[in-house]
């Protein structure tokens, strides 16, 4: 009895070592350049504006990344190291 049980717990802990490591390669791959043109594409998709209107500059603290869009409608996006959005304390911040 107690071999079947610890056959599944070494599988199930190979099975959490993988999905750890192909979430860290994940966030290893996520650079600056992917991030602003995401976001820039997002903020085409919200306002119709041109994503040549982004630019990208560092952060602080939880943000690592600000994608700031200055068209018509002007869009800040915070984004954290691992690629989710943060709320930015700023006019138009997301």
């Amino acid at each position: 009895m107690r071999g079947p049980v610890l056959l599944g717990l070494v599988a199930v802990s190979l099975a959490a070592l993988a999905l750890g490591l192909t979430a860290g390669l994940r966030v290893m791959r996520l650079d600056e350049g992917a991030v602003i043109a995401d976001r820039a594409a997002r903020y085409v998709a919200e306002t119709g504006g041109r994503a040549g209107d982004c630019i990208g500059v560092p952060g602080q603290g939880r943000v690592w990344i600000r994608v700031i869009c200055d068209g018509d409608a002007r869009r800040v996006y915070g984004v954290s190291r691992w690629g989710g959005d943060v709320a930015v304390p700023e006019p138009g911040g997301i």
